[in-house]
């Protein structure tokens, strides 16, 4: 594990951080890499990914640019209860 996985997993919150590594070290056992790309995200981060593809009110006008559905304070992603 890369000590930038290391950081990231430290965002989660301290229940999800056993599993985080858990899955991490399972998959690598059966061949499977992969990085934490994302665990926490503040608001600020998720109202700005929510803004992609979508106008000023939050209408999708974009499909193909659209990364989330989750405004800010909707996604687990806000409460370090979830990893990408």
């Amino acid at each position: 594990m890369t000590e930038l996985d290391e950081k990231r997993i430290a965002t989660l919150h301290p229940a999800l951080q056993l599993r985080a590594r858990d899955h991490y070290h399972r998959c690598h056992a059966v061949g499977i890499n992969f990085r934490f790309t994302q665990c926490y995200r503040s608001l600020a981060e998720q109202a700005v990914l929510f803004a992609k593809g979508r106008n000023p009110v939050g209408q999708i006008v974009s499909p193909r640019e659209v990364v989330t559905m989750a405004p800010a304070g909707r996604s687990w992603h806000n409460f370090g209860l979830a990893y990408d």
